[in-house]
């Protein structure tokens, strides 16, 4: 998430994070929607289908973009997942976006947290196989 964060301060991605609507920090594990895989990192996933159990640990993980950025990334498909149930307050529900051309992928959940069974929950991995691909 410190990643993302960095994209956007570097202005690689557009928006900006702000401080979680309920002003407190998020540890927990949440489902994400797969929204979007035209993209260099997805195509194994597919759009629609629901990566369970994805850790976030954030105070700053509230995704905001206006409404000309929201359309601008909704027109060139640039949203790649979001929250089934928004933890945070972003915007449209988004939890990860990508820049216009795909090769840049921005989230603030942790799938790399999501990859070996004693992290109770092994779907982050699938993104991780997918970027392989």
């Amino acid at each position: 998430c410190n990643g993302f964060q960095m994209l956007m301060e570097t202005e690689l991605l557009p928006g900006a994070l702000l401080i979680n609507s309920h002003l407190k920090f998020n540890c927990k594990k949440v489902d994400l929607n797969v929204a979007g895989n035209d993209n260099h990192f997805m195509k194994d996933l597919k759009t629609g289908e629901t990566l369970k159990d994805i850790p976030i640990a954030h105070g700053e993980g509230n995704y905001f973009i206006d409404a000309d950025g929201l359309k601008a990334l909704q027109d060139g498909n640039q949203i790649a997942f979001t929250y089934a149930q928004n933890p945070n307050g972003s915007t449209a529900d988004i939890a990860g976006i990508t820049n216009k051309e795909g090769t840049i992928l921005g989230m603030m959940p942790h799938p790399e947290d999501a990859v070996q069974t004693h992290q109770d929950g092994m779907d982050g991995k699938r993104l991780f196989e997918s970027i392989l691909q």
